[in-house]
């Protein structure tokens, strides 16, 4: 990459250490190194080149501070008094200055080499491997980050496995690729921006999964993970058997809201998918209610499978009278002769639309698929209530993706009113202002947001400092584009945009 806009000068400048710099550990694990840092009562201030960012107290881990003379400076009377007895501060006590020195430069050196090791591992020659009792892993992400979600991956095979008896058998361990953002995901998987991840399941014995680390946002991840390894392991229960789109994305999205506490260990399923009952209470409205029978009817995968069919496979999986009628269903899907099959990919079977109703009906013990539904009906009016900021967003990036604009920013605005949205929340609703007819005015503002809410985002710098260039302001709208590029230096979209603009320009 060319990389000409910046000269020599302020290139070095943007990548050379500090004197005396301090180091900041985030508590996501991201680590600012080579800075200087001013701290404040409510946060850190980050010194850049191309400006200062300010880093709220509750996103600090920890933070090494060291004055012009290298030594730790005391802010309060109680801390120059300890100081003045030889006491400084370590991890929430006072210790020795000599044992302090010690400790501080060990660390440093920790932190350092993380960093190191992170930077390099985000190259795929330098990936990292890792083997458990049910996948094998290969990712970029940090690796701290990455035993999270890798007994996250273990804990809810197990649970599933439990839940549905299933098991791996002869099945060859899952390949999980796993990369650090989403654009290294759609370089080396070739898949377009809107795809979050996926599972590949044919041919039998290449079956892959592929999922990357949405920044500032590790909720949205772990659901991203819990429905992709869903439909892995559905597939678990008759890997020659395709489950027909109700079924799989009702489930995968039933399971994609689970819960998960990495301390424990421990997972709950059940609970509320707040951005597809978002979309269902607003299709209520619009007189656009789904039927069982056309739901079912619908052959190839859309987007009622995800909204409506988790609606359907909540109800049935929720209700107590019907859980485990509809646990035995599904495994008779596959299993039951008593099911008529039919052909669906290369030597794969499936069950048709009416097969499925017909033995619905006879599985679940109801009059008709009318009373059912009219049964399902009222559970999603009465029990199925969410309005978050949460799902709002989550309903707008659905809507985004469908190309659905004016939808999208009217969630977005939704999510914005709530006083609750993301800071991604707030980046999207910018991006999505300049499409269309476009609203370059609401946009900055969305960015400013964004950075309020994260202020190492650097792509809400890069394009508010893009749309800055295009109003005038172009010695402002570079600056923060450069400060982008300081802030993730080794970011090749960031830096296609930047060029991208000054080639315009």
């Amino acid at each position: 990459m060319k990389r000409y806009a910046l000269s020599a000068a302020v290139w070095v400048a943007l990548l050379a250490p500090a004197a005396l710099a301090d180091t900041l550990e985030l508590k996501d694990g991201r680590i600012i190194e080579d800075r200087k840092m001013t701290v404040k009562d409510d946060g850190i201030l980050v010194h850049y080149v191309n400006g200062d960012l300010f880093i709220p107290k509750n996103l600090v881990g920890e933070h090494f501070a060291i004055s012009e003379s290298g030594e730790f400076t005391p802010r309060t009377d109680e801390e120059k008094e300890k100081f003045e007895k030889g006491f400084v501060p370590w991890k929430g006590k006072w210790i020795r200055k000599s044992k302090w020195e010690r400790e501080r430069k060990k660390r440093k050196e920790e932190l350092a080499e993380r960093a190191k090791k992170a930077k390099a591992g985000r190259k795929w020659i330098n990936r990292l491997k890792e083997e458990t009792a049910n996948f094998t892993f290969e990712h970029t992400i940090p690796e701290e980050t990455a035993n999270e979600f890798i007994d996250l991956f273990e804990v809810y095979f197990k649970a599933f496995a439990k839940h549905w008896g299933v098991r791996r058998g002869k099945e060859p361990k899952l390949r999980v690729f796993f990369y650090h953002d989403r654009d290294y995901f759609m370089q080396r998987t070739n898949m377009p921006s809107g795809v979050l991840g996926y599972f590949k399941f044919f041919p039998l014995d290449e079956k892959e999964l592929n999922v990357y680390n949405i920044t500032n946002d590790r909720e949205y991840t772990i659901d991203v993970i819990f429905h992709e390894v869903n439909h892995y392991l559905v597939n678990l229960i008759d890997p020659k058997f395709h489950y027909p789109p109700w079924v799989g994305e009702g489930l995968a999205e039933y399971y994609g809201c689970s819960k998960w506490d990495p301390k424990s260990k421990k997972l709950t399923t059940g609970h509320l998918q707040p951005g597809r009952l978002v979309i269902i209470k607003d299709e209520i409205e619009r007189g656009e209610r789904m039927s069982i029978a056309d739901l079912i009817h619908m052959e190839q995968a859309t987007g009622h499978h995800y909204t409506w069919g988790w609606a359907l496979c909540h109800f049935l999986l929720e209700t107590p009278k019907y859980a485990k009628k509809f646990k035995k269903f599904v495994l008779a899907m596959s299993k039951s002769r008593g099911f008529e099959k039919k052909d669906f990919h290369s030597g794969m079977l499936t069950v048709g639309p009416e097969e499925t109703l017909k033995q619905l009906k006879k599985y679940l013990k109801v009059k008709s698929i009318d009373d059912l539904e009219k049964e399902w009906h009222a559970y999603v009016d009465k029990q199925l209530n969410v309005n978050t900021a949460r799902g709002f967003e989550n309903a707008a990036r659905m809507a985004m993706r469908n190309g659905l604009l004016l939808r999208a920013r009217r969630y977005y605005r939704k999510a914005v009113e709530t006083g609750d949205a993301s800071a991604r929340a707030y980046y999207s609703y910018g991006q999505s202002l300049l499409y269309g007819k476009s609203d370059r005015k609401k946009a900055q503002e969305m960015f400013r947001e964004a950075i309020k809410r994260a202020p190492l985002n650097a792509y809400a710098y890069m394009e508010l400092g893009r749309l800055l260039r295009r109003d005038g302001k172009r010695k402002e709208g570079k600056r923060l584009m450069q400060l982008a590029l300081e802030i993730e230096p080794d970011n090749e979209s960031l830096w296609f945009r930047f060029e991208q603009d000054l080639d315009k320009s």
